[in-house]
């Protein structure tokens, strides 16, 4: 009988040395919960930033497309714009660069008349261009504004 109440005492110590060393680890455990859940606000907060900045992105990006495709859309223009050149004259004669009696500009010189290549096209392909990249101007713009407007709230 000693032997085994001498068994059992030894389980027992075990068990509770057992019993002890969970205690203690699930204790250390649970100091690190609040870290743990904080980290987790942190992390659940910069998601939330990053798919704020990407919805603000692409509301841009969409605002911008939608404006250089209504550009895009437009009609071409078919007005004739010609460089004259001089045909037969030196160039443009230039009066002399003083006043007249009543203080008015002098009179302008002399153009050729001789009608040279069309640049209209590439002309209006230049302002199509220009606009094209005001729209996008424009667009960063917005996107610039709506992210500082955000950072402004937080």
């Amino acid at each position: 009988m000693s032997h085994l109440k001498l068994g059992l005492l030894i389980a027992a110590g075990i068990f509770s040395l057992i019993m002890g060393a969970a205690l203690y680890y699930y204790k250390n455990e649970a100091e690190k919960i609040p870290a743990l859940e904080q980290s987790i606000k942190d992390r659940d907060a910069t998601i939330a930033q990053e798919r704020e900045n990407t919805r603000i992105a692409n509301e841009a990006s969409k605002s911008r497309k939608a404006e250089v495709d209504r550009l895009r859309a437009l009609p071409p223009s078919v007005r004739t714009v010609r460089v004259f050149v001089p045909t037969s004259s030196p160039g443009v004669l230039v009066p002399s660069s003083t006043p007249g009696p009543d203080g008015a500009c002098p009179t302008g010189g002399e153009l050729p008349t001789g009608a040279g290549f069309d640049i209209g096209p590439s002309l209006y392909s230049e302002a199509r261009r220009a606009d094209e990249l005001a729209a996008q101007l424009r667009a960063l713009q917005k996107w610039v504004n709506d992210h500082a407007m955000r950072n402004e709230e937080s």
